[in-house]
């Protein structure tokens, strides 16, 4: 029996024409329907709907043929300007959206089976591919099918998902192509387990990152709960390097990460310089977040990470702060919350580094117990990358052994919480420039101490409540220092010098030669006891004078004794090299009375 409908439902038309056989139950249609406006109907079926449809058109353009055992169908559905607003995602409003089904099924009634053939599911732009087949689709659907995303532009796709199910992406900008094949099978009641296998192929997926855009290319390989790609390519400016990754326990906690990065050469200066100088803008806000931004930063954290991660990453070159590190190689973990650098080294500034560090994330502000070693390094390059205000001021090599330990990163968590030792030898250089030495030639009115030659310089330190106690020696060519006292990670100054002078800058500080014979050691250095204070930028240089009575009176002991001895002891009767225990005996006693009267 042949059969036909036509009929307009509000603007739009509906055509329906085909054959049915009765006796042999089956029979053969096709549906046309123009979009048509679905709002008035949503009384009839408000109930089903899991939120509030504001706006909806459906179109129609298939054919269906079956009987009692089975349907096939093919065609397109099309929905468009579908205003929806989800009961799931009340804050993500679904808004003029169009979703397009190109469709061939073959239902098998009996057996409880469809087949999909080639299919193809357009959502706002996006294009999806899928082909297989589902099974016992009555009692425990079992899918067996492939889906394909081909050439995915990321750029369109998160203009065309709607506002509020994609985060916040500020200005990285995300772009590039995307083409993905993944193989689904199992039952629906695990969803998570049904990707067996698949590939996810990336051209160029880039973001803009501080003044960079890198761009990552390659092929990630899935298989079960694993994601394995081997020598994805990611390009940084001219620069170029090689991720090798592998992802495990995808759909389970922790989620295992193994990760490698080789690189010939990649620059760290832009991306850390970009951070600071969005950091710099955000506190241009107002006073109140300049003053947060400074000193009373919020602590970061605890993080609960799921993660179990290792990695290494090899770099031939890179520059961090202005400064030229080779063959720089770090390797870490993360397991528990726990970060764990094994190693960090590399060749900086003539010399090499070694960096051992583990941070407690699980802790809020983070608790870091690290060590670092500086071996052989030209302190020049390292003073203008940290401080930049006093480049070409120092020169000389260095070596540095330092253990930290700390919580928190704003300036008053250091203050309170960070706390280590460490010890250092600086030879072969010379100190210029800087105001501490422009303050003590200024002091001392000798210009020869304007630039100071260190031959060896050594000494230990230890870090307690935001203030480095230093304990060191000073060997130059025409001065010599003992600084001890304490350096405020403020800048703040405390500390005794303990200077001694050549002869030659003896001379010229005491020119008529009054007190140079009473601050003077046997090899005719002058001995100048001075104290420090005030600030690394504004030094403050003074006389110690408890250490120069002290000074003094040695001296004055010294010579009186001196004089004593060769008065009493004029004669010698002793033979030569016998001891005379009655000459010694007297000495002593001699030596005790004068420190007696100096109060010493």
């Amino acid at each position: 029996f042949p059969f036909s409908l036509d009929a307009v439902l509000g603007e739009a038309t509906l055509a329906v024409a085909g054959k049915a056989n009765v006796a042999a139950g089956r029979g053969e249609a096709s549906v046309k329907l123009s979009p048509l406006d679905i709002t008035p109907f949503t009384p009839y079926f408000r109930q089903q709907l899991p939120g509030r449809l504001d706006a909806l058109k459906v179109a129609l353009d298939l054919t269906a043929q079956g009987d009692s055992k089975g349907l096939l169908s093919r065609g397109t559905i099309s929905l468009s300007d579908l205003d929806i607003l989800l009961d799931p995602l009340k804050d993500v409003p679904i808004r003029d959206a169009s979703l397009s089904l190109d469709y061939d099924l073959d239902i098998d009634l009996a057996q409880q089976v469809l087949d999909i053939k080639p299919t193809t599911l357009t959502a706002n732009g996006i294009v999806t591919r899928m082909q297989g087949r589902v099974s016992d689709y009555g009692t425990a659907p079992r899918l067996d099918m492939t889906v394909e995303l081909p050439d995915l532009e990321i750029r369109s796709a998160l203009q065309a998902v709607p506002a509020g199910l994609v985060p916040d992406l500020g200005d990285l900008d995300p772009a590039g192509q995307v083409r993905a094949r993944l193989n689904l099978a199992g039952t629906t009641d695990e969803p998570l387990k049904l990707l067996r296998e698949g590939e996810i192929v990336l051209s160029g997926v880039q973001a803009s990152v501080a003044s960079l855009r890198p761009a990552l290319s390659g092929r990630l390989a899935l298989k079960g709960e694993t994601v394995d790609a081997q020598q994805l390519e990611l390009k940084m400016g001219d620069t170029t390097a090689a991720i090798d990754l592998k992802v495990s326990n995808l759909f389970g906690k922790p989620l295992r990460i193994e990760n490698s990065l080789t690189a010939d050469r990649l620059l760290l200066d832009p991306l850390l310089q970009g951070g600071k100088e969005k950091d710099a803008t955000a506190g241009d806000g107002g006073a109140t977040a300049g003053k947060v931004g400074k000193d009373q930063q919020a602590d970061i954290g605890p993080f609960d990470l799921p993660l179990d991660v290792t990695g290494e990453a090899r770099i031939g070159q890179t520059v961090y702060r202005g400064m030229t590190i080779d063959n720089m190689v770090a390797k870490y973990r993360l397991k528990n919350n726990i970060f764990t650098l094994e190693t960090l080294t590399g060749n900086v500034a003539g010399g090499t580094f070694t960096e051992k560090a583990v941070v407690d994330l699980g802790q809020k502000g983070l608790a870091y117990d690290s060590t670092f070693r500086v071996q052989g390094a030209q302190m020049n390059p390292l003073v203008t990358a940290f401080l930049p205000k006093s480049a070409d001021t120092v020169h000389g090599g260095l070596d540095l052994d330092l253990a930290l330990k700390g919580k928190g990163v704003s300036s008053d968590d250091l203050r309170r919480n960070l706390s280590g030792a460490g010890d250092f030898l600086f030879k072969d250089g010379k100190l210029s420039g800087s105001a501490l030495v422009k303050g003590l030639s200024d002091f001392l009115a000798i210009e020869e101490l304007r630039e100071l030659n260190v031959r060896e310089s050594a000494g230990s330190f230890t870090i307690e409540k935001g203030k480095f106690l230093i304990q060191s020696t000073l060997a130059g060519s025409n001065a010599r220092f003992s600084p001890k006292g304490s350096l405020g990670m403020d800048g703040s100054l405390d500390l005794s010098l303990d200077l001694r002078l050549s002869p030659e800058l003896s001379r010229k500080l005491d020119s008529k030669g009054t007190v140079s014979q009473f601050l003077t050691d046997a090899d005719g250095w002058g001995l100048v006891p001075l104290r420090l204070a005030g600030t690394l930028d504004k030094p403050r240089f003074g006389l110690d004078t408890s250490a120069a009575k002290e000074q003094v009176k040695e001296k004055a002991a010294q010579e009186l004794q001196r004089q004593l001895e060769k008065k009493l002891f004029k004669t010698d009767d002793t033979a030569e090299g016998e001891a005379d225990p009655a000459k010694d005996a007297g000495k002593k006693v001699l030596e005790d009375t004068i420190r007696g009267l100096f109060g010493r």
